[in-house]
């Protein structure tokens, strides 16, 4: 049901300039699929994947929608930070110089432990990273680097 309710959205896109207002409902209809299903966003105009407002309430609501998101924006450290607030997995998506970010690594594990294993080496080393990760999941000591 998730999936066809997603097509049904996708469906409503309208990249055509004349037909503004079904535009506007069709971009709610898919930041709701996203919201279900982050695959949705694959199947999205790149229009959309480019545009930083329509990502940003993408991974608001999904935080995995980051994958599909254009390499500039899984770049923008404000909304890679609001990615992983949603999810700590969003982490495996965001740029290198991010997973290397101390308060973008740390908000990641807070949400979900096991983000610590997407984190730049020198943060899997860090005390408090680890503390936090392991203090919201035990079974990712693992992932902490000597």
């Amino acid at each position: 049901r998730q999936h066809s309710l997603a097509r049904a959205a996708l469906s409503r896109i309208s990249p055509c300039p004349s037909s503004r207002a079904r535009g506007v409902m069709g971009r709610a209809a898919v930041l709701e699929a996203i919201r279900e299903d982050s695959g949705s966003f694959e199947r999205v105009a790149d229009e959309f994947k480019h545009d930083r407002a329509f990502v940003f309430e993408a991974v608001r609501s999904n935080g995995c929608a980051l994958q599909y998101a254009f390499a500039e924006l899984r770049a923008d450290r404000e909304l890679v930070f609001e990615a992983v607030k949603e999810t700590g997995f969003a982490l495996q998506y965001a740029a290198d110089d991010l997973k290397a970010d101390p308060a973008v690594v740390l908000e990641a594990v807070k949400t979900h432990g096991c983000a610590l294993q997407y984190a730049a080496v020198d943060l899997r080393a860090d005390p408090m990273i680890v503390f936090e990760a392991v203090k919201n999941d035990g079974r990712v000591i693992q992932y902490a680097a000597d």
